[in-house]
């Protein structure tokens, strides 16, 4: 007998049913793999499980021969046993059953079924986040195959082990189809599978809204080509999520709702409260009750979704709302909405609309054309696609271990043309003690667009790191160094502004890392220093979340504000200058009062009324603006900039800790990363909010 009570036999990818029809809770059967150091990150609250499609985004050929091993089909043995919702079945079945973030019953979804890739290589958020060789488990052996074939499972294991290996291997080197016959093996693929299209958005964002207007048509007349998934961007309240900032930062300069979710009284946090919350999860239960009858619901309900009138669109749709609503309200609303905003998460998406296809993210998130031609060109058939060209731009031309580049684009006459990758070696170099600093989306990035690279990972303590800092004159981790080979790629020229050659190198410049770690300058804890240009709206309206967030937390002291030009010779930092010069005590006032003036249309602001705040005549003020003591503060502005690495145009960008710098799309989240790195002040502010 298991420790269970009932024994369950497993072969590989056979189950031999001996179990009673008993009913266990979830919390009765004992984890897996308990004590192998992998498993007890999660259990410290360190780590967790992303599923096999975001291993997928690396490993690409190991993913693929995975899906052709019985371990991918363990958990359909249990459900043509009708043994899905035994848990001394799923701990073997799934994927991190047991432990936070993984499997759990009742996972329609089934993001984490089977013995997928964290099963054996243990739960791998850690390494989605940092890719290392020290996060995940390499090689596996037979005592991590022991946890589940154990003697009642597999009795003569032992003996069976290097069989039983092979009926596993999914090594992308030995996977057949591999290497030259990727390609062949790649068009098969996309023929018998349906392309995987996922839309994340969030439930009353307008644009989200658009983004599903635009493309159900699309959706609809694609119809089996597409294995259509909706996702809505969200978190549970009192948990961590998992998500890391960094993962996917916004990649396109287009209109989306995006920021950390921070309104809800429930058990979920959107970014518009409650309500949007309500209708999610309405939402997913119609997604599982109605998938036929859903699209209609959909397009029904957008026309005037800010109204309570769900019930009658659901009615108009042909469906129950009483049954809905008895759902929407209970555990099983909650249980269907919390699997589904879970993908989001894990993959760090927070923009909505966000648009993936085969799990790469693309553009067309308002463009139903643009979506039928991705579908066709990623593996989809039939008559619909017969009148697409092949592509429009290099990312359309993809294939296995192969650089595609689109040959005239935007012509009837478009083709993709294929080369064999160009190797060259990427360094990264990092410093493990930074907990911000992750590597994983440009590693992946890296990747998607250069087949040929060779990442290897190199820590600042590590012999020959010094050589490699000094060499090339390297201020920050993670650092990429990319050889001299890099410049033979295919789409070298596409980022040859991007990077700055080095002696027989390259390196990403600043700007293409939004969080990073300055080497060599002292930790100042709790300090935050903001380098902003005023003339952009944007970074003036950082500065005010700013300052309002440390007044309201009583600390106005963490916030050094800078001020400084990203054009040679700009003007606009002067009056903030000469205002910090001149009253420093009234500069977040004035500041406020700027912002104000200039992003709130406030006719009675004037930049002449926010200088009588600071206490100064007007012609003093005036003085300091157009003389040489401006032109001084300027000068010294810029190079206060330039001793914090802040060039071309960074903007805004804030240092964390005199050391740690956040730029780009990430400094909307300041907040978040600042309290992910200090607990302590979390705690202390919480308690001066709740005390004003």
């Amino acid at each position: 007998m298991t420790r269970a009570g009932v024994v369950c036999r497993f072969g590989v990818g056979i189950l031999f049913l001996l179990c009673p029809v008993v009913s266990f809770a979830q919390d009765a059967v004992w984890q897996r793999f308990a004590g192998f150091e992998q498993e007890e990150t999660v259990v410290r609250g360190q780590n967790g499980y992303a599923g096999a499609q975001v291993c997928e985004s690396c490993h690409r050929d190991e993913h693929r021969g995975w899906q052709a091993t019985p371990h991918a089909d363990a958990y359909e043995t249990l459900v043509t046993e009708q043994a899905d919702r035994r848990p001394e079945c799923l701990t073997c079945h799934t994927t991190g059953f047991q432990y936070v973030s993984g499997f759990e019953i009742g996972d329609e979804g089934r993001r984490l079924a089977g013995v997928q890739c964290e099963t054996c290589h243990g739960p791998g958020l850690q390494h989605v986040r940092r890719p290392e060789v020290r996060n995940i488990r390499g090689e596996v052996g037979p005592q991590v195959c022991k946890d589940c074939h154990n003697a009642e499972q597999t009795p003569d294991f032992d003996a069976q082990f290097a069989d039983l290996m092979e009926r596993v291997n999914h090594r992308a080197e030995e996977v057949p189809g591999a290497g030259a016959g990727a390609v062949e093996a790649a068009l098969v693929l996309g023929g018998e599978h349906p392309v995987r299209v996922e839309l994340f958005v969030m439930a009353q964002c307008p644009y989200g809204i658009q983004a599903e207007q635009a493309l159900l048509p699309a959706i609809r007349a694609l119809g089996t080509e597409v294995d259509f998934r909706l996702y809505f961007i969200a978190e549970e309240a009192g948990t961590d999520s998992g998500k890391t900032l960094a993962s996917r930062a916004l990649s396109a300069t287009r209109d989306a709702c995006a920021g950390e979710p921070v309104e809800g009284t429930g058990q979920f946090r959107s970014l518009h409260g409650d309500p949007e919350v309500e209708e999610g999860i309405r939402q997913v239960v119609m997604m599982a009750y109605y998938p036929d009858r859903f699209f209609e619901y959909l397009t029904l309900r957008n026309k005037d979704i800010y109204f309570s009138n769900w019930k009658r669109c659901a009615s108009q749709a042909g469906m129950d709302p009483a049954r809905i609503e008895a759902a929407a309200s209970g555990t099983e609303g909650e249980a269907l909405f919390r699997e589904n905003i879970r993908r989001a998460n894990q993959l760090g998406i927070n923009a909505s609309p966000t648009l993936l296809v085969n799990g790469r993210e693309i553009d067309a998130v308002f463009d139903a054309d643009a979506l039928k031609r991705q579908v066709c060109r990623s593996g989809g058939g039939g008559s619909l696609c017969a009148s697409y060209p092949e592509c429009e731009q290099d990312r359309d031309c993809v294939q296995p271990r192969k650089v595609g580049v689109c040959v005239k684009p935007g012509t009837s006459e478009a083709r993709c043309r294929f080369t064999d990758p160009v190797p060259f070696q990427v360094t990264v170099l990092n410093d493990p003690l930074c907990a911000l600093c992750e590597t994983g989306h440009f590693i992946r990035s890296t990747l998607e667009l250069f087949p040929g690279a060779q990442v290897q990972t190199l820590d600042i303590a590590a012999p020959g790191a010094r050589e490699l800092i000094t060499r090339y004159q390297i201020d920050r981790v993670p650092a990429f160094v990319m050889d001299e080979r890099f410049a033979k790629t295919a789409h070298f020229q596409r980022f040859a502004r991007t990077v700055r050659q080095m002696e027989d190198g390259y390196l990403p410049e600043p700007a293409m890392v939004p969080m990073a770690r300055l080497l060599g300058r002292p930790e100042e804890s709790g300090r935050l220093d903001l380098f902003l240009d005023p003339a952009f709206p944007f970074a003036l309206g950082l500065a005010g979340q700013l300052i309002t967030w440390v007044q309201a937390v009583d600390d106005v002291d963490r916030l050094r504000v800078h001020f400084f030009s990203v054009e040679e010779g700009g003007a606009e930092p002067l009056p903030y200058l000469c205002a910090q010069k001149l009253a420093p005590e009234q500069l977040q006032d004035y500041l406020m009062c700027r912002i104000r003036a200039e992003l709130g249309g406030e006719g009675r602001l004037t930049p002449e009324r926010c200088v009588s705040k600071l206490g100064l005549s007007q012609e003093r003020f005036s003085q300091c603006v157009d003389g040489e003591e401006g032109r001084g503060l300027l000068d010294q502005a810029q190079a206060v900039a330039a001793a914090f690495g802040i060039r071309g145009r960074m903007n805004p960008v804030v240092v964390m800790d005199n050391r740690d710098v956040v730029s780009g799309r990430l400094v909307q989240h300041i907040q978040d990363l600042f309290y992910e790195i200090h607990p302590d002040l979390l705690s202390r502010d919480g308690k001066k909010m709740e005390t004003r």
